[in-house]
């Protein structure tokens, strides 16, 4: 029996242990051996998790409780030794592989302790040969955390409001749950990620890196691939990689028990890889082999493609892909589940789409959540696109000088680089969220708010894996103070939270936006489901919601009169909110990606809400668009039209053109009376090359002055709406439509004004 210091992410898929597990709470420390629970005490298990249980029970409250942090619980699960799944006479070996167990976890098989861990992020496996009985027994004891947590002790340099539990900076575990106003209060407890029971007579691959390049010299692939002989006096292995039909021998050496191999292996023809808003995706298959004694092992390694990838750091933060400077778009992407962390291959799939379909190219994976499984990645490269991870730290003064703390994540880290530094989608690591802006904000000097695990073991680690992703410290994070909205990349909150005027949003000069525009959207059926208003997210701590914020920009845009809509017609108020989200968001991204401005990129926090309300989403929790989604959708598009108002200068029209071919198309300007007539219609041909964007001012096409932004009101507007469209052989590709009436009038609960955006 021996427990693997790793196994690959492309190891053997194994049996999977799903039917017939059982599950036992108790009170923490009142079992050490799980043989003294009495067997009429065990229940099954409905759910992975222990709120998933809960939840299938229908025992899931919302209200905080203890039941997961306080309580050790058990899980147990029983099955046969099959001789088809493993025959140790004939010399195999048998695998127990944990992918994820959340968090301090205790393993017995067959009465027999096996280890324990501490990292749900780390993938586990232990060979349990030798313990193979015609009948067998696994158990796995969850031990509470708080009593673990009120034992650990180091200095802190700053407290954070994040989480009301701040000894959460000791342990590797996800924040998902233990964050007050954020998250519903259900922690992410027990083997979230399959248990599996692997075979294998020949080769144990331990770490296969596989790191694609693309350069002036062409495609390649770089590999480093690590495995070992479970059986002694195995003859000499031989090792090739593979891709795309491609294959190089690659020559062994041997350390200690282990064999290593390195090469890199030319792919001749390989086209680039874009993310979808700017080309297209082709991708190659990647395998590593391992031959034997005449038998073959094969690893596939997934389908990878080509990119170059730059990150354009600190003042000008911002991303070149293929030589070409993207404008990156899109959310901070939240677990579909956040109860059990587990989604199915079509609902991910459909998410993705959906995201796709919105015009967005970028995800930020927040260091406040988890991480992603690998078929999220898969159909990310699939369907182009681009992935910002952070690693799993946020706000917190983690612990400094902690052997076993800095083993723990260079072990984590070592897997997640493995799973992604394969993958064409991913273009950052980032060393965690607000893990600087906690600390600065606190007034801080600057050269305490840095820490040593995300300065220097984290981009060491990643600089040692040979990884070709750019590495960013913190988010957000630039040479000054961390939360310069025009240094580095920043959390921008001036349009929400912190109640300024859309005029903000150019005024800050933000360079890249990795968080922003985060308000209570109402969801499609806000209307109609009153008890969704109670579900609002909050800052832990603050004196006000973002149900706050939003009836901030509602009375902005529509006046102060309303306001009383709230508490006497909740349904004509949660329509006007629904419009004020999509208007606020509308206006900011149309000064963002406005090809004058500063900025190259935004993401909104967050894509989907984690539970029915009014949440931060973009879409609901059940999977339905909110208004900002419908309102992003149209300035996100690949090809797009949009204005841009530019105050006494009057309006300007945009015209987008992501794709790699150039753009010829028919832009037609049309201004009509309040009563729909048309007063004048201009018409322009416009050529827009690849990977570029064009800008028109109005007055400019139309020969005249028109007080097109409603700046001079010299009189009567000259007009009441403009609408833009942009034609390609008579098809159209996008329009846009803008009001210039005043002011916003209110009537009968029904809203006359900023109408960009809304549905």
């Amino acid at each position: 029996m021996g427990v693997f210091r790793s196994v690959s992410e492309f190891f053997h898929e194994g049996v999977a242990l799903t039917e017939g597990w059982q599950q036992f709470s108790c009170q923490a420390g009142q079992y050490e051996d799980p043989e003294a629970i009495a067997e009429e005490l065990w229940e099954p298990s409905q759910g992975a998790t222990v709120g998933a249980h809960l939840r299938a029970r229908g025992q899931l409250k919302r209200q905080v409780d203890q039941t997961f942090d306080a309580l050790d619980h058990f899980y147990r699960i029983a099955f046969t030794g099959s001789a088809s799944l493993v025959a140790p006479q004939a010399g195999k070996r048998l695998l127990l592989v944990c992918d994820g167990l959340a968090t301090i976890a205790t393993l017995w098989f067959n009465g027999v302790v096996l280890g324990r861990t501490e990292n749900m992020y780390r993938r586990h496996a232990f060979d349990v040969t030798e313990l193979l009985a015609p009948d067998n027994t696994l158990v796995l004891r969850f031990d509470a955390l708080l009593p673990w947590l009120k034992l650990k002790k180091g200095p802190r340099r700053w407290p954070t409001r994040l989480v009301t539990e701040r000894n959460l900076r000791f342990v590797r575990t996800s924040l998902l749950g233990r964050m007050p106003g954020w998250t519903p209060p259900w922690p992410i407890v027990g083997p979230f990620r399959a248990v599996r029971l692997v075979s294998v007579e020949t080769v144990v691959l331990e770490c296969a890196k596989c790191v694609p390049e693309l350069d002036a010299t062409g495609a390649y692939v770089d590999f480093d691939v690590r495995f070992c002989l479970p059986n002694e006096g195995s003859a000499k292995p031989r090792l090739s990689c593979e891709v795309a039909g491609h294959t190089v021998e690659v020559t062994l050496h041997q350390d200690g028990a282990s064999f290593r191999g390195t090469c890199r292996v030319p792919v001749a023809d390989a086209q680039p890889w874009w993310p979808h808003t700017h080309g297209e995706q082709p991708l190659y298959a990647a395998s590593v082999r391992v031959s034997l004694d005449g038998t073959t092992s094969s690893f596939e390694l997934g389908r990878i493609g080509f990119r170059k990838v730059e990150l354009r750091a600190s003042a000008h933060f911002g991303f070149r892909i293929n030589e070409v400077d993207v404008f990156c778009r899109g959310a901070c992407w939240a677990p579909l589940d956040v109860v059990s962390l587990s989604a199915s291959p079509g609902a991910l799939r459909d998410a993705l789409e959906q995201v796709k379909a919105g015009g967005m190219n970028l995800l930020r994976l927040s260091g406040t959540l988890a991480y992603e499984v690998p078929e999220f990645h898969a159909l990310c490269d699939e369907l182009g696109i681009l992935v910002w991870q952070d690693f799993m730290f946020a706000n917190m003064d983690y612990p400094r000088g902690d052997a076993s703390f800095d083993t723990e994540v260079s072990l984590e880290v070592e897997q997640i680089l493995e799973r992604l530094s394969p993958r064409c989608s991913s273009v950052l690591f980032c060393g965690g969220s607000e893990t600087e802006q906690q600390a600065a904000m606190m007034g801080l000097p600057l050269e305490e708010c840095r820490h040593p695990l995300w300065r220097e073991q984290l981009p060491t680690l990643l600089k040692q894996w040979g990884c070709a992703i750019p590495y960013w410290y913190s988010t957000p994070g630039g040479e000054g103070l961390p939360f310069w909205p025009h240094d580095g990349c920043t959390h921008y909150y001036g349009v929400g939270a912190y109640l300024r005027p859309l005029e903000d949003a150019r005024v800050a000069g933000v360079r890249f936006a990795s968080e922003c525009l985060a308000f209570a959207g109402p969801p499609e059926n806000a209307a109609t489901d009153l008890t969704l208003r109670q579900r609002v997210p909050q800052d832990n701590g603050a004196s006000w919601t973002f149900a706050d914020v939003t009836r901030h920009y509602v009375g902005e845009f529509f006046g102060a009169q309303s306001l009383p809509l709230e508490e006497h017609d909740a349904s004509s108020y949660a329509q006007l909110a629904a419009r004020a989200v999509a208007y606020a968001m509308h206006q900011t991204q149309t000064h963002f990606r406005d090809p004058l401005s500063p900025c190259a990129g935004s993401l909104i926090w967050m894509l989907r809400d984690l539970e029915p309300g009014w949440g931060w989403g973009i879409i609901a929790s059940d999977g339905r668009p909110k208004s900002g989604y419908h309102a992003l959708k149209r300035i996100w598009a690949p090809q797009a039209v949009w204005f841009v108002d530019e105050g006494l200068s009057g309006l300007t029209v945009v015209v987008a053109n992501d794709p790699g071919r150039a753009l010829s198309a028919q832009l037609v300007l049309t201004l009509s009376h309040e009563s729909g007539a048309t007063i004048e219609e201009i018409v322009r041909e416009v050529q827009v090359p690849a990977h570029s964007a064009l800008r028109f001012r109005v007055e400019q096409l139309a020969g005249r002055f028109l007080d097109t932004s409603d700046a001079y009101r010299f009189g009567p507007p000259t007009f009441a709406t403009i609408h833009a469209r942009l034609l390609s052989a008579g098809n159209l590709i996008s329009e846009e439509c803008r009001s210039i009436t005043r002011p916003f009038k209110l009537d009968a609960g029904r809203a006359a004004g900023p109408s960009e955006g809304a549905r």
